[in-house]
Protein backbone atom coordinates (compact mmCIF):
# COMPACT_ATOMS: atom_id res chain seq x y z
CA UNK A 1 0.00 0.00 0.00
CA UNK A 2 1.21 3.60 -1.00
CA UNK A 3 1.86 5.70 1.96
CA UNK A 4 1.59 9.70 1.03
CA UNK A 5 2.20 11.72 4.21
CA UNK A 6 0.37 15.11 4.45
CA UNK A 7 0.23 16.63 7.59
CA UNK A 8 3.21 18.23 7.73
CA UNK A 9 1.48 21.22 9.48
CA UNK A 10 1.05 18.81 12.57
CA UNK A 11 4.91 17.34 12.50
CA UNK A 12 7.87 16.98 9.98
CA UNK A 13 10.22 13.82 9.87
CA UNK A 14 13.73 14.38 11.43
CA UNK A 15 16.07 14.62 8.85
CA UNK A 16 19.40 12.40 8.61
CA UNK A 17 21.37 15.49 9.06
CA UNK A 18 19.80 16.49 12.00
CA UNK A 19 19.60 13.19 13.55
CA UNK A 20 23.40 12.81 12.72
CA UNK A 21 23.97 16.22 14.40
CA UNK A 22 21.92 14.83 18.17
CA UNK A 23 23.21 11.17 18.26
CA UNK A 24 26.86 11.71 20.26
CA UNK A 25 24.74 13.76 22.98
CA UNK A 26 22.21 11.01 23.85
CA UNK A 27 25.33 8.61 24.54
CA UNK A 28 28.59 10.17 24.29
CA UNK A 29 28.30 13.34 25.09
CA UNK A 30 25.66 12.76 27.52
CA UNK A 31 26.60 15.50 30.52
CA UNK A 32 24.25 17.92 31.75
CA UNK A 33 25.00 21.51 30.24
CA UNK A 34 24.98 22.88 33.93
CA UNK A 35 27.94 20.59 34.95
CA UNK A 36 31.06 22.42 35.14
CA UNK A 37 32.52 19.33 34.04
CA UNK A 38 34.49 18.21 31.05
CA UNK A 39 31.01 16.45 29.53
CA UNK A 40 28.92 19.21 30.89
CA UNK A 41 30.78 21.76 29.31
CA UNK A 42 30.79 19.73 26.11
CA UNK A 43 27.24 19.73 26.34
CA UNK A 44 26.75 23.88 27.68
CA UNK A 45 29.61 24.46 24.59
CA UNK A 46 27.30 22.53 22.01
CA UNK A 47 23.94 24.18 22.98
CA UNK A 48 25.27 27.32 23.07
CA UNK A 49 26.40 26.69 19.12
CA UNK A 50 22.77 25.88 18.50
CA UNK A 51 21.87 29.21 19.58
CA UNK A 52 23.91 31.00 17.66
CA UNK A 53 22.66 28.88 14.84
CA UNK A 54 19.16 30.06 15.92
CA UNK A 55 19.72 33.76 16.35
CA UNK A 56 21.53 33.52 12.64
CA UNK A 57 17.90 32.55 11.55
CA UNK A 58 15.91 34.91 13.20
CA UNK A 59 18.28 38.11 12.98
CA UNK A 60 19.29 38.40 16.73
CA UNK A 61 21.67 38.10 19.39
CA UNK A 62 21.97 34.55 21.10
CA UNK A 63 21.71 36.29 24.46
CA UNK A 64 17.63 36.70 23.38
CA UNK A 65 17.37 33.01 22.54
CA UNK A 66 15.60 30.51 25.20
CA UNK A 67 14.77 26.65 24.80
CA UNK A 68 11.89 25.44 26.26
CA UNK A 69 10.60 22.09 25.94
CA UNK A 70 8.11 22.78 23.13
CA UNK A 71 6.54 25.51 21.33
CA UNK A 72 3.09 25.05 23.56
CA UNK A 73 5.52 26.43 26.45
CA UNK A 74 7.82 28.62 24.50
CA UNK A 75 4.10 30.52 23.26
CA UNK A 76 3.03 30.21 27.48
CA UNK A 77 6.48 31.38 28.98
CA UNK A 78 6.24 34.75 26.95
CA UNK A 79 2.41 34.83 27.29
CA UNK A 80 2.77 34.79 31.36
CA UNK A 81 6.52 36.52 31.47
CA UNK A 82 5.44 39.17 29.81
CA UNK A 83 1.99 39.57 30.88
CA UNK A 84 2.62 40.01 34.74
CA UNK A 85 5.63 42.28 33.92
CA UNK A 86 3.94 44.42 31.73
CA UNK A 87 0.84 44.51 34.00
CA UNK A 88 3.14 45.79 36.85
CA UNK A 89 4.68 48.39 34.72
CA UNK A 90 1.54 50.15 33.53
CA UNK A 91 -0.09 50.21 36.88
CA UNK A 92 3.24 51.81 38.25
CA UNK A 93 3.31 54.21 34.96
CA UNK A 94 -0.35 55.12 35.36
CA UNK A 95 -0.77 55.74 39.07
CA UNK A 96 -4.03 53.49 39.59
CA UNK A 97 -4.68 51.57 42.04
CA UNK A 98 -4.72 47.26 41.04
CA UNK A 99 -8.59 46.79 41.35
CA UNK A 100 -9.00 50.14 38.69
CA UNK A 101 -6.83 49.09 36.30
CA UNK A 102 -7.79 45.69 33.72
CA UNK A 103 -4.49 45.30 31.71
CA UNK A 104 -5.95 43.65 28.56
CA UNK A 105 -4.54 40.96 26.66
CA UNK A 106 -5.70 41.00 22.61
CA UNK A 107 -5.57 37.30 21.09
CA UNK A 108 -6.39 36.93 17.63
CA UNK A 109 -9.80 34.60 17.38
CA UNK A 110 -7.95 31.78 15.19
CA UNK A 111 -4.53 32.09 17.57
CA UNK A 112 -3.48 28.29 18.10
CA UNK A 113 -5.95 26.76 20.66
CA UNK A 114 -3.15 26.30 23.23
CA UNK A 115 -2.02 30.14 23.19
CA UNK A 116 -6.17 30.98 23.48
CA UNK A 117 -6.18 28.99 26.84
CA UNK A 118 -2.86 30.14 28.30
CA UNK A 119 -4.26 34.09 28.03
CA UNK A 120 -7.66 32.92 29.42
CA UNK A 121 -5.89 31.24 32.62
CA UNK A 122 -4.69 34.77 33.17
CA UNK A 123 -7.55 35.84 34.54
CA UNK A 124 -7.47 35.11 37.70
CA UNK A 125 -4.33 37.19 38.09
CA UNK A 126 -6.80 40.24 37.01
CA UNK A 127 -5.99 40.41 33.18
CA UNK A 128 -8.66 40.36 30.54
CA UNK A 129 -8.83 38.82 27.17
CA UNK A 130 -10.18 40.17 24.06
CA UNK A 131 -10.44 38.74 20.65
CA UNK A 132 -9.21 39.80 17.61
CA UNK A 133 -11.71 39.18 14.90
CA UNK A 134 -11.05 38.28 11.54
CA UNK A 135 -12.62 38.02 8.25
CA UNK A 136 -14.11 35.27 6.61
CA UNK A 137 -10.29 34.55 4.37
CA UNK A 138 -9.12 34.44 7.97
CA UNK A 139 -7.45 37.87 7.58
CA UNK A 140 -7.34 40.14 10.41
CA UNK A 141 -9.81 42.86 10.53
CA UNK A 142 -7.57 46.02 10.84
CA UNK A 143 -9.83 49.04 11.68
CA UNK A 144 -11.32 46.33 14.65
CA UNK A 145 -8.51 45.88 15.79
CA UNK A 146 -7.12 49.78 15.94
CA UNK A 147 -10.24 50.50 17.84
CA UNK A 148 -9.03 47.99 20.90
CA UNK A 149 -5.68 49.40 21.26
CA UNK A 150 -5.16 51.56 24.23
CA UNK A 151 -2.84 51.96 27.43
CA UNK A 152 -4.66 49.04 29.56
CA UNK A 153 -3.51 46.75 26.63
CA UNK A 154 -0.73 44.82 27.88
CA UNK A 155 0.48 42.12 24.87
CA UNK A 156 -1.09 41.58 21.70
CA UNK A 157 -0.80 37.46 20.26
CA UNK A 158 -1.26 37.27 16.70
CA UNK A 159 0.34 33.87 15.09
CA UNK A 160 2.85 34.54 11.67
CA UNK A 161 0.30 32.63 9.85
CA UNK A 162 -2.28 30.00 10.47
CA UNK A 163 -1.44 26.77 10.98
CA UNK A 164 -4.99 25.29 10.12
CA UNK A 165 -6.22 27.55 6.56
CA UNK A 166 -2.73 28.74 5.79
CA UNK A 167 -3.56 32.52 6.05
CA UNK A 168 -0.63 35.10 6.55
CA UNK A 169 -0.38 37.83 8.77
CA UNK A 170 0.44 41.37 8.31
CA UNK A 171 3.21 41.31 11.45
CA UNK A 172 4.84 44.30 10.68
CA UNK A 173 2.15 46.45 10.20
CA UNK A 174 0.51 44.91 13.64
CA UNK A 175 3.91 45.93 15.42
CA UNK A 176 3.85 49.47 13.92
CA UNK A 177 0.09 50.14 14.76
CA UNK A 178 1.25 48.50 18.71
CA UNK A 179 4.16 50.75 18.96
CA UNK A 180 2.01 54.14 19.71
CA UNK A 181 1.04 52.57 22.26
CA UNK A 182 4.30 50.60 23.98
CA UNK A 183 2.28 47.25 23.27
CA UNK A 184 4.40 44.24 22.83
CA UNK A 185 3.66 41.62 20.32
CA UNK A 186 4.42 38.05 20.66
CA UNK A 187 4.06 35.89 17.19
CA UNK A 188 3.75 32.07 17.28
CA UNK A 189 5.61 31.47 14.08
CA UNK A 190 5.81 27.36 14.11
CA UNK A 191 3.96 27.17 11.16
CA UNK A 192 5.43 29.72 9.28
CA UNK A 193 9.09 29.08 10.26
CA UNK A 194 10.16 26.55 7.46
CA UNK A 195 8.51 29.29 4.88
CA UNK A 196 8.69 32.83 6.11
CA UNK A 197 11.88 34.62 6.29
CA UNK A 198 11.63 35.32 10.10
CA UNK A 199 13.90 38.45 10.28
CA UNK A 200 13.14 39.74 13.58
CA UNK A 201 14.38 43.13 13.16
CA UNK A 202 12.66 43.93 10.40
CA UNK A 203 9.29 42.83 12.04
CA UNK A 204 9.91 44.56 15.20
CA UNK A 205 8.39 41.83 17.17
CA UNK A 206 8.89 42.15 21.15
CA UNK A 207 8.80 38.05 20.93
CA UNK A 208 8.78 35.13 18.70
CA UNK A 209 8.61 31.54 19.15
CA UNK A 210 8.26 28.41 17.34
CA UNK A 211 9.03 24.63 18.00
CA UNK A 212 11.93 22.01 15.91
CA UNK A 213 9.22 19.36 15.05
CA UNK A 214 7.56 21.98 12.28
CA UNK A 215 10.62 22.19 10.60
CA UNK A 216 12.30 18.95 10.24
CA UNK A 217 14.08 18.87 13.65
CA UNK A 218 12.95 17.04 16.96
CA UNK A 219 9.93 17.30 18.93
CA UNK A 220 10.05 18.36 22.22
CA UNK A 221 11.82 21.44 22.18
CA UNK A 222 11.13 25.11 21.58
CA UNK A 223 12.05 28.61 20.86
CA UNK A 224 11.99 31.62 22.43
CA UNK A 225 13.24 35.34 20.89
CA UNK A 226 12.75 37.74 23.39
CA UNK A 227 13.70 41.39 22.55
CA UNK A 228 16.23 43.00 24.70
CA UNK A 229 14.52 45.81 26.67
CA UNK A 230 10.98 43.99 26.53
CA UNK A 231 9.10 43.73 30.16
CA UNK A 232 9.64 39.70 30.36
CA UNK A 233 10.62 37.73 33.57
CA UNK A 234 10.63 34.14 33.57
CA UNK A 235 7.56 32.58 35.14
CA UNK A 236 9.06 29.80 36.46
CA UNK A 237 12.80 28.31 36.26
CA UNK A 238 13.41 26.65 32.97
CA UNK A 239 14.14 22.44 33.48
CA UNK A 240 17.58 21.03 32.95
CA UNK A 241 18.30 21.74 28.88
CA UNK A 242 17.67 18.74 26.32
CA UNK A 243 21.11 19.29 24.83
CA UNK A 244 19.98 16.55 22.12
CA UNK A 245 17.20 18.30 21.09
CA UNK A 246 18.05 21.89 21.07
CA UNK A 247 21.56 21.01 18.36
CA UNK A 248 18.78 19.47 16.41
CA UNK A 249 16.56 22.23 16.45
CA UNK A 250 19.89 24.41 15.86
CA UNK A 251 20.81 22.14 13.09
CA UNK A 252 17.50 22.20 11.81
CA UNK A 253 17.42 25.92 11.71
CA UNK A 254 20.26 26.12 9.63
CA UNK A 255 18.94 23.90 6.87
CA UNK A 256 15.48 25.80 6.80
CA UNK A 257 17.51 28.93 5.71
CA UNK A 258 18.97 27.05 3.19
CA UNK A 259 16.47 25.68 1.86
CA UNK A 260 13.46 28.07 2.84
CA UNK A 261 13.52 30.05 -0.90
CA UNK A 262 13.66 26.81 -3.24
CA UNK A 263 11.26 24.62 -1.16
CA UNK A 264 9.04 27.23 -1.05
CA UNK A 265 8.76 27.82 -4.54
CA UNK A 266 8.36 24.36 -5.59
CA UNK A 267 5.47 23.43 -2.40
CA UNK A 268 3.67 26.60 -3.94
CA UNK A 269 3.52 25.32 -7.10
CA UNK A 270 2.36 21.96 -6.04
CA UNK A 271 -0.33 23.54 -3.66
CA UNK A 272 -1.83 25.22 -5.98
CA UNK A 273 -2.22 22.36 -8.33
CA UNK A 274 -3.82 20.38 -5.83
CA UNK A 275 -6.40 23.40 -4.89
CA UNK A 276 -7.07 23.25 -8.73
CA UNK A 277 -7.51 19.90 -8.92
CA UNK A 278 -9.92 19.48 -5.75
CA UNK A 279 -12.58 22.45 -6.74
CA UNK A 280 -12.38 21.17 -10.41
CA UNK A 281 -13.22 17.45 -9.59
CA UNK A 282 -15.17 17.16 -6.04
CA UNK A 283 -18.57 19.37 -5.75
CA UNK A 284 -19.14 20.49 -2.71
CA UNK A 285 -15.95 21.34 -2.05
CA UNK A 286 -14.50 25.05 -0.61
CA UNK A 287 -11.28 26.49 -0.11
CA UNK A 288 -10.69 27.70 3.12
CA UNK A 289 -8.09 30.59 4.25
CA UNK A 290 -6.97 33.32 1.58
CA UNK A 291 -6.45 31.70 -1.68
CA UNK A 292 -3.20 33.53 -2.30
CA UNK A 293 -1.73 35.08 0.98
CA UNK A 294 -1.28 31.82 2.35
CA UNK A 295 1.93 29.35 3.38
CA UNK A 296 3.42 27.52 0.53
CA UNK A 297 2.29 23.56 2.07
CA UNK A 298 -1.28 24.33 3.17
CA UNK A 299 -4.07 23.27 1.18
CA UNK A 300 -7.38 23.33 3.68
CA UNK A 301 -11.22 22.73 1.93
CA UNK A 302 -14.53 22.22 3.72
CA UNK A 303 -16.48 19.48 1.75
CA UNK A 304 -19.62 19.73 2.42
CA UNK A 305 -22.20 17.07 3.63
CA UNK A 306 -19.95 15.20 4.88
CA UNK A 307 -18.23 14.75 8.28
CA UNK A 308 -14.04 15.35 8.29
CA UNK A 309 -13.11 12.82 10.61
CA UNK A 310 -14.87 10.24 8.16
CA UNK A 311 -12.72 11.28 5.21
CA UNK A 312 -9.56 11.20 7.05
CA UNK A 313 -10.44 7.39 8.34
CA UNK A 314 -11.43 6.02 4.64
CA UNK A 315 -8.22 8.17 3.49
CA UNK A 316 -5.97 6.10 5.82
CA UNK A 317 -7.38 3.06 4.37
CA UNK A 318 -5.35 3.98 1.47
CA UNK A 319 -2.59 5.51 2.55
CA UNK A 320 -3.36 9.02 2.70
CA UNK A 321 -2.90 11.00 5.65
CA UNK A 322 -3.81 14.45 6.50
CA UNK A 323 -5.83 16.39 9.03
CA UNK A 324 -8.82 17.59 10.40
CA UNK A 325 -7.19 20.85 11.49
CA UNK A 326 -4.78 21.50 14.24
CA UNK A 327 -3.06 18.17 15.53
CA UNK A 328 -3.27 19.62 18.94
CA UNK A 329 -7.21 19.30 18.70
CA UNK A 330 -7.93 16.88 15.71
CA UNK A 331 -9.23 14.22 18.88
CA UNK A 332 -11.72 17.08 19.68
CA UNK A 333 -15.02 16.37 17.95
CA UNK A 334 -15.98 19.84 18.40
CA UNK A 335 -16.15 22.24 15.00
CA UNK A 336 -13.03 23.92 14.21
CA UNK A 337 -12.66 27.64 16.37
CA UNK A 338 -10.76 29.01 13.34
CA UNK A 339 -13.23 28.08 10.89
CA UNK A 340 -16.30 29.06 13.33
CA UNK A 341 -14.70 32.53 13.91
CA UNK A 342 -14.31 32.75 10.39
CA UNK A 343 -17.68 32.85 9.92
CA UNK A 344 -17.89 29.31 8.50
CA UNK A 345 -21.49 27.63 9.91
CA UNK A 346 -20.72 24.56 12.54
CA UNK A 347 -22.68 22.08 10.31
CA UNK A 348 -19.90 22.59 7.34
CA UNK A 349 -16.76 23.14 9.29
CA UNK A 350 -17.28 19.51 10.59
CA UNK A 351 -16.51 19.00 7.01
CA UNK A 352 -12.81 20.58 7.18
CA UNK A 353 -10.00 19.13 6.05
CA UNK A 354 -6.06 20.25 5.95
CA UNK A 355 -3.47 18.84 3.62
CA UNK A 356 0.07 20.23 4.38
CA UNK A 357 2.71 19.27 2.30
CA UNK A 358 6.57 18.55 2.91
CA UNK A 359 9.71 17.54 1.20
CA UNK A 360 8.40 14.40 -0.28
CA UNK A 361 5.28 15.60 -2.01
CA UNK A 362 5.19 14.97 -5.37
CA UNK A 363 2.39 15.68 -8.07
CA UNK A 364 1.83 12.41 -9.04
CA UNK A 365 1.16 11.64 -4.92
CA UNK A 366 -1.20 14.85 -5.03
CA UNK A 367 -3.19 13.48 -8.61
CA UNK A 368 -3.50 10.10 -6.33
CA UNK A 369 -4.81 11.89 -3.54
CA UNK A 370 -7.52 13.71 -5.57
CA UNK A 371 -8.50 10.21 -7.11
CA UNK A 372 -8.88 8.98 -3.57
CA UNK A 373 -10.66 11.80 -2.31
CA UNK A 374 -13.13 12.13 -4.84
CA UNK A 375 -14.14 8.22 -4.49
CA UNK A 376 -14.58 8.46 -0.88
CA UNK A 377 -16.30 11.41 -0.54
CA UNK A 378 -18.89 10.37 -3.06
CA UNK A 379 -19.33 7.17 -1.18
CA UNK A 380 -19.75 8.34 1.92
CA UNK A 381 -22.22 11.01 0.88
CA UNK A 382 -24.40 8.25 -0.88
CA UNK A 383 -24.47 6.54 2.80
CA UNK A 384 -25.22 9.76 4.35
CA UNK A 385 -22.12 10.20 6.04
CA UNK A 386 -22.71 13.98 6.79
CA UNK A 387 -23.32 16.15 9.68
Amino acid sequence: MKQIYLDYAATTPVKEEVLNAMLPYFSKNFGNANSLHSLGQKSYKAIEKSREEVAKFLNCSPEEIYFTSSSSEAVRVATWGTAIQNSKLKQRVSGLETDLFRPTILSLSTEHINSLDTSVQLIDNNIQVKQIKVNSFGEIDINSFKAQLNDSVILVNVMSANNEVGTIYPIAEIVQLCANHKIPVHTDATAAACYQKLDVKKSGVSMLSFGGHKIYGPKGVGVLYVKRGTPFKLPYKLPTPDTPAIVGVGKACRLAKLNRTAESQRLTKLRDYFIDRVLTNIKGSVLTGHPTNRLPNIASFLFKNVEGEAILLMLNEYGIMASTGSACSSHDLKASHVLLAMGFKEEDAHGSIRFSLGYDTTAAKLEYTVKVLKETIEKLRRIGFGP
